[in-house]
């Protein structure tokens, strides 16, 4: 008795996966680099102006810049009290003010 035909399998070819695999690397390399020389590129911000004070505190959507120039940042920087988290950060700007604005406090520690 003679066996039904069955059609071969097909052989797995190990040429195409090598070339998909250094195809998907060389992708991830190129989208890797590209990604790198467009954020080194970005200009840097521009310069403080004289008279303000920038402090970086959290939010709730991540990190912000607070900015306040002129009779602003005096008044800020006069207003923070020790008891404040962010006493030391505005305290370190606010000694960069051409007015002596706020006590130079040493850090805890």
């Amino acid at each position: 008795m003679v066996p039904p035909y069955r059609p071969p399998e097909p052989v797995p070819s190990t040429r195409l996966r090598r070339t998909t695999a250094a195809a998907l690397i060389g992708a991830a390399v190129t989208a890797v680099t590209v990604g790198t020389v467009a954020w080194s590129l970005q200009p840097s911000p521009p310069p403080l102006p004289a008279g303000c004070v920038t402090v970086t505190m959290a939010s709730t959507t991540g990190g912000i810049n607070v900015r306040r120039c002129g009779s602003d940042a005096v008044a800020w920087c006069a207003q923070e009290k020790r008891s404040d988290p962010l006493y030391w950060r505005v305290a370190e700007e606010c000694r960069r003010l051409p007015v002596a604005a706020a006590p130079s406090p040493s850090p805890p520690g």
